[in-house]
């Protein structure tokens, strides 16, 4: 059972982030990048990571990011994964953050596979840098 005051602060720190989070996936949706082609996103990942005291680390093919939250790799490991990777499909939407790039888009909600992922990894360290146990 998740102690009343750590499930309280998951909650202020997951609203703080909240407009964070809905711009950053409004902004991968607008560029979206095949696979094996998303640098934008991967550096984008990187840079918000870093940002928050983090040491992400890109994968060997150039594109897709693994980072330790703590940052120091301390015990117990838990893994979150997020594709990051859209689709070669018009974008059907018609709304301000639509795809910009002609014939692709993520239909298959990948944007927001990553913003949750990127939105847990910015709590998670910051409950490590209030000492929260997790």
């Amino acid at each position: 059972m998740l102690d009343p005051e750590l499930r309280n602060e998951i909650e202020r720190l997951t609203k703080h982030y909240e407009p964070e989070l809905i711009e950053f996936r409004r902004a991968l949706h607008q560029h979206p990048e095949l696979g094996h082609r998303e640098h934008r996103t991967t550096g984008l990942i990187v840079d918000r990571l870093e940002a928050a005291g983090l040491r992400p680390r890109v994968l060997s093919g150039g594109t897709g990011v693994v980072c330790d939250v703590p940052a120091n790799g301390a015990a117990p490991k838990l893994g979150l994964r997020g594709d990051i990777d859209a689709l070669a499909l018009p974008d059907a939407k018609d709304v301000p953050y639509r795809s910009r790039v002609d014939g692709v888009c993520h239909a298959c909600g990948h944007d927001v596979h990553t913003a949750l992922v990127l939105g847990a990894a910015l709590v998670l360290a910051d409950l490590d840098t209030q000492g929260e146990q997790f």
